[in-house]
């Protein structure tokens, strides 16, 4: 086992050559840096992973033999919150595998104050190899939690940072270290094997947008739990409460939450009005005419289709002026304005969709303006993303996904695009940030963390953009304007 590890190890490591930067961010080329650790602990690692492999074999079939069915039942409901013929329970990723673990190293039953190791080990640690007796000392601390991936070695392992107590753990790991993704978040439990630690049972993917819950989780929790019991020590608690974890992991998992998404500090929204036109002939006229509506093109059935955009600035409407007599090159180089909606015109109706109750008055405001007594308000309807997400349909049979454009070109246009948009981001205030601008909460040194968060959403969403083929943006271009 330990040797097949080791072929896998340098076949794999040559995603990160000797002579790349390191990718702890260190400065240093890999081979001055963080290789050097790792192959120190390499050559000892094989031996200690198959001790770990018996220890772990030894450890489970114990707990089995020992755990009477009506115990395993009520371990089952406290840590699922659900039977084990619930349907459900197939849809939440590894969850055999997990009650396996919490059930051997954190479970206390009412009839015992041990768990299911430490009884172990009472029983059976005079007959244990000296090499696992060690590692078993080891793990009585180790827990389930959730971890943020900071630096990844693909194909070696894995730097991680506990979200909620801050500690760092370097991983040796070859399969997830080649799947993950930087700022992932992860559900599992770390054992201390020799100098670094292994991962335990299963590893759950937890969504980024789960941390705020998270957080209100813990601080729940954690109140709750050193009123009753002042003075434990964090490992302690998390190994007691990792049943409250897990159960809040499976109900986020069967019961989705969406989350709220925000525009122009409102609450997203699929927001519609729809307008009866009076004049067709005028009103095209006005909307080619106008600063902020620009066609697009049109659609099918004799649609004529327009974007909605924001007012120019003084210098982008004498740029526009100059490039009516230019070329089509020429247009495309005026840069991004933020697009705030469509305009869809067929006939004797307007229809005006927008993301937000507020835009849309906006756009209505706009419209009327613009057209006045050419056209005459009918209705408005609105529909959240949860509506949205049940009245969506796939594509009919037969038809066919409509033609896209060749990966590189995606790109070219995402990255104008996002450079435009980031570089007014960074001088616009954020809800998110208490109202201050990112560039505002960069100079405040107490505020950086928050500023920090939002970048590494930002940073995993792009990663995981680039990793499945998708156009994506470099966050570094961000941090180089914020001067991060």
């Amino acid at each position: 086992m330990g040797r097949l590890e080791d072929r896998e190890r340098r076949a794999q490591v040559s995603e990160i050559g000797r002579n790349d930067p390191c990718p702890c961010g260190s400065g240093k080329k890999y081979k001055h840096c963080c290789l050097v650790r790792q192959s120190a602990i390499a050559g000892s690692l094989p031996r200690w992973r198959e001790a770990e492999g018996r220890l772990l074999a030894r450890l489970v079939d114990y707990t089995r033999d020992k755990v009477k069915d009506g115990a395993r039942e009520k371990a089952f409901r406290l840590f699922f919150g659900t039977d084990g013929d619930d349907p459900a329970l197939a849809r939440v990723a590894g969850a055999g595998a997990g009650f396996v673990d919490w059930l051997a190293f954190d479970y206390r039953s009412r009839e015992s104050t041990r768990r299911f190791s430490e009884r172990f080990r009472m029983e059976e640690g005079a007959n244990l190899p000296e090499d696992e007796g060690r590692l078993l000392i080891d793990w009585f601390g180790s827990y389930r939690g959730v971890f943020e991936v900071t630096v990844l070695y693909p194909g070696r392992g894995m730097d991680v940072i506990d979200i909620f107590s801050g500690e760092r753990f370097a991983v040796t790991e070859t399969t997830a270290s080649r799947r993950l993704i930087k700022y992932d978040l992860v559900y599992t439990r770390l054992l201390k094997v020799f100098e670094t630690h292994t991962i335990s049972g299963d590893l759950v993917g937890i969504p980024r947008t789960w941390g705020e819950s998270l957080r209100a989780w813990f601080d729940r929790e954690r109140t709750r739990y050193f009123q009753r019991h002042p003075g434990t020590t964090y490992r302690e608690f998390m190994k007691a409460r990792t049943h409250s974890l897990h159960r809040f992991i499976v109900r986020r998992t069967v019961n989705p939450v969406l989350p709220k998404l925000m525009i122009d500090g409102e609450q997203f929204v699929f927001a519609k009005a729809t307008f009866g036109v009076r004049d067709y002939v005028a009103v095209v006229d006005a909307l080619r005419r106008s600063r902020v509506f620009r066609e697009t093109g049109e659609g099918g059935s004799g649609k004529l289709l327009f974007s909605w955009s924001e007012q120019p600035t003084a210098r982008e409407a004498e740029s526009e002026g100059a490039a009516k007599e230019a070329s089509l090159e020429s247009d495309v180089g005026q840069g991004f304005r933020r697009v705030l909606g469509t305009v869809e015109l067929k006939g004797d109706l307007l229809v005006l969709e927008t993301q937000s109750r507020k835009r849309l008055a906006s756009g209505k405001a706009l419209l009327r303006g613009l057209l006045g007594e050419m056209v005459v308000h009918r209705a408005d309807s609105f529909m959240d993303p949860a509506q949205a997400l049940a009245f969506a349909a796939p594509w009919a049979e037969g038809a066919s996904a409509p033609a896209e454009l060749p990966l590189e070109i995606q790109q070219q246009i995402v990255t104008k695009a996002m450079d435009d948009h980031y570089h007014r981001w960074v001088d616009q205030p954020l809800p998110g940030l208490g109202g201050l601008t990112p560039r505002e909460v960069y100079a405040r040194a107490e505020g950086r963390a928050a500023l920090e968060a939002v970048l590494r959403d930002i940073e995993n969403f792009q990663e995981r953009n680039r990793m499945e083929g998708r156009p994506s943006y470099d966050v570094g271009r961000i941090r180089r304007w914020l001067r991060l």
